[in-house]
């Protein structure tokens, strides 16, 4: 191995590095609320997608030139990546509520339906809007004592609930996917050019 060989390993681990750093700090941090131990299922999916796309035969792909396949789709999808976990977060911020509990000193996620929307809410979320409507929707479950397994089915309908949590769910493992799939691409890109 040469000093050139260990200086190319050595910016293809920093950019691994960079790439890998805010997806496992969000991956890990910020899981669906219906389905917290998502990582543990998506972790070895990764690694298929990564084999799959190495073994993966770009000329089929009729649509993009001949030329840098690899890293057009690669590009693709990472924009398509990092949409759907705009779109994850902000619909998650909308779609849960989180509650410190002082005794256990950890915070809690709840799962709800979408926000103030009229067709989401129940009798009594429909009570606690036009009662109390510039409030937030922590302080809705705090009001109708929401802040257990089943609370928030007091407010919301449970089908929104579930909608809500199913969408969040969609879009974090769209995100995950698109970009394991676009930085695999990529790095084939590179092998194929070398």
């Amino acid at each position: 191995m040469t000093l050139d060989d260990i200086k190319k390993n050595l910016a293809w681990f920093g950019a691994g590095a960079g790439a890998s750093v805010p997806c496992i700090s969000f991956f890990s941090d910020f899981p669906p609320t219906f389905f917290s131990e998502i990582s543990l299922i998506i972790t070895p999916i990764a690694g298929a997608l990564i084999y799959i796309i190495y073994k993966l035969d770009l000329d089929s792909v009729s649509w993009l030139p001949k030329k840098d396949k690899a890293v057009k789709v690669g590009s693709i999808l990472l924009g398509v990546a990092i949409a759907s976990l705009i779109f994850y977060f902000v619909f998650k911020n909308e779609t849960s509520v989180q509650i410190f509990d002082s005794n256990s000193e950890t915070t809690r996620t709840y799962q709800i339906g979408f926000g103030k929307s009229d067709w989401s809410l129940t009798n009594t979320g429909s009570i606690l809007k036009t009662n109390y409507p510039d409030e937030t929707l922590k302080n809705w479950m705090l009001l109708a004592a929401a802040f257990d397994d089943d609370g928030p089915s007091k407010i919301w309908k449970s089908w929104s609930i579930v909608t809500a949590g199913l969408i969040s769910i969609a879009l974090y493992m769209m995100g995950f996917l698109c970009w394991t799939c676009s930085f695999a691409l990529l790095a084939k890109s590179k092998g194929q050019n070398e």
